[in-house]
């Protein structure tokens, strides 16, 4: 219990502060969102994160648990080290790369998110099954 009381006490206090910019409308020369846009993009990013984390599980958790297995360790190696490269590539410039290739939007942005978080996954899904 004690371990929930300061994200609950965060979360609070982030809640007010977002609703106290929210009402403020303009503040110098920039607006403000009201509360109904934030909501929207909150979701819109919620989508987003479920989307790519959703996809990445459904990818990477499979593949690490295949390569873990004895018959297959041979790739093991191979595939650790392109997940190592690829973990190196900053996940800013990752999204970048391909936002160019596939055009801004929803889909570049999922792409992106899935190829990042599937190396991670993948490493450690490859690591647990090997103990």
């Amino acid at each position: 219990m004690k371990r929930l009381i300061a994200p609950l006490i965060l979360a609070a206090v982030l809640i007010g502060i977002t609703a106290w910019m929210t009402s403020l409308g303009t503040v110098g020369i920039y607006r403000m969102p009201s509360w109904s846009e934030v909501s929207v993009a909150t979701f819109q990013h919620m989508q987003l994160v479920l989307a790519a984390e959703g996809l990445a599980i459904l990818i990477g958790v499979p593949i690490g648990f295949v390569v873990s297995r004895r018959g297959l360790r041979w790739i093991g190696a191979p595939l650790m080290a392109l997940t190592k490269i690829g973990q190196t590539i900053p996940t800013l410039a990752l999204l970048a790369l391909t936002s160019i290739i596939l055009g801004s939007g929803f889909r570049a942005a999922v792409v992106g998110l899935l190829i990042t978080r599937s190396f991670r996954l993948f490493e450690t899904r490859t690591r647990a099954s090997s103990r």
